[in-house]
């Protein structure tokens, strides 16, 4: 690769990564200062959960319920209902409309500020995704070749999803947004199934002519389909459809990406698996994966450890253990390059 270019590339992801930071700094500070209703709605505007002793519940709420309208605004999807949720003043009582079995319930809800826990979780979010942006970027930094460039390819896209963005009023803004976020996490887990294929070595299906087709064709389906139905008034039943499958697409990437690094590890010499850090990547996967599969185990049997537990692993909120995975791949990415240097 040419100085130029390399240079070219370089300013290109400083500033992406600058342009996530403020980003995801806004939304932090926002977070702070965001009310509390202690309900979750689905895009229908149907009531899927109700938390104990909230706002919600205290209004009545229940789930099932299709909210109609808050403070006589109506809205017409779960988007702008969060929206309106999102400025509506702690402590001020707000009417509520809902549809409950036909008939319309007319509820009155007082949001308050954020409960600590669900403080607790957007902070961990935030760092999370502080982390998976800074160490893959720190690790192109230092050893600015192919494989660690999809390595922070995919540190910048989860770090920016992680850390979220403020909310704006403009819809159409908003859209934008939730494209370029479907977009991230699609293409930023098949980067990383990419790493894999191009670490430490380059394998042979690389050099297909259809290689790239073949590994991006399936995420720029699904970015295709998800961002085009984004506003679209569908059943039910189809989002929930297209939900699915985009769930299972990243997971099959996601253990793709697990085999991948298994098989590089078993295949490795014992030299190469410690040159390149095949053993630290393959550590900080496991170590990030096992506490998110035992957290229903853990709350199940000891069900007064989910208030401490879930800033380890918890089902709405990522695992703080997942921040291995950027960091064991950066310092591997590292060491090999250091490694090749010195040979």
């Amino acid at each position: 690769m040419s100085k130029p270019s390399q240079n070219i590339k370089r300013v290109a992801f400083l500033a992406a990564a600058i342009i996530a930071l403020v980003l995801g700094a806004s939304a932090a500070q926002e977070v702070e200062n965001r009310t509390y209703t202690g309900y979750r709605v689905s895009d229908e505007k149907r009531v899927l959960r109700v938390d104990h002793d909230s706002p919600g519940a205290a209004a009545g709420l229940r789930v099932g319920d299709v909210i109609k309208s808050l403070n006589g605004i109506p809205a017409t999807n779960g988007t702008e209902l969060q929206e309106l949720q999102r400025h509506a003043p702690a402590a001020k009582a707000w009417p509520m409309e809902v549809e409950r079995n036909g008939e319309t319930v007319d509820l009155t809800i007082s949001p308050t500020g954020l409960p600590t826990s669900e403080l607790r979780l957007a902070r961990t979010r935030s760092l999370l995704g502080l982390l998976f942006l800074g160490f893959p970027l720190w690790a192109w930094l230092k050893s600015p070749d192919s494989p660690a460039l999809l390595l922070a390819f995919f540190g910048l896209s989860f770090g920016f999803v992680l850390m979220g963005v403020p909310s704006f009023e403009s819809p159409a803004v908003r859209s934008v947004l939730d494209g370029v976020a479907i977009l991230a996490v699609y293409t930023g887990i098949t980067a990383l199934v990419h790493f894999l294929l191009a670490f430490p070595s380059r394998r042979r299906f690389l050099d297909r002519r259809w290689a790239a087709v073949v590994l991006y064709g399936p995420a720029v389906i699904v970015v295709l389909v998800s961002v085009g139905t984004l506003n679209l008034p569908i059943e039910i039943i189809s989002r929930k459809v297209l939900g699915i499958l985009s769930i299972l697409f990243g997971a099959l990437y996601f253990l793709s990406a697990i085999v991948l690094l298994i098989w590089r590890y078993v295949a490795a010499s014992r030299a190469d698996r410690a040159r390149h850090g095949l053993g630290i990547m393959l550590l900080g996967t496991l170590a990030a994966s096992v506490p998110l599969l035992l957290y229903p185990v853990v709350t199940s049997l000891w069900p007064g450890s989910a208030r401490y537990y879930q800033i380890i692993a918890s089902t709405y909120s990522p695992p703080l253990t997942l921040a291995l995975i950027p960091i064991a791949f950066s310092v591997a990415a590292v060491r090999s390059a250091r490694s090749k240097k010195g040979a």
